[in-house]
């Protein structure tokens, strides 16, 4: 499934997300979103998905 392009976003997109979460207060210890539970790396991936940050979405200008 990770390896779809029906399912999953570009690489340069992949890893532009990784860094906008980086950079976000709300990553817990590297790898999960305190906001939505999710494991960034894969959520991250999926097309579908998008931050679930109300007031900053990080990934709304990644394209």
């Amino acid at each position: 499934m990770f390896q779809s392009v029906e399912h999953c976003v570009t690489d340069s997109v992949y890893q532009q997300r990784l860094l906008a979460c980086t950079a976000c207060p709300k990553l817990l210890n590297g790898t999960t979103c305190s906001i939505c539970g999710c494991i960034v790396r894969i959520a991250a991936k999926l097309k579908e998905r998008s931050c679930p940050k109300p007031s900053d979405n990080r990934w709304q200008l990644i394209v």
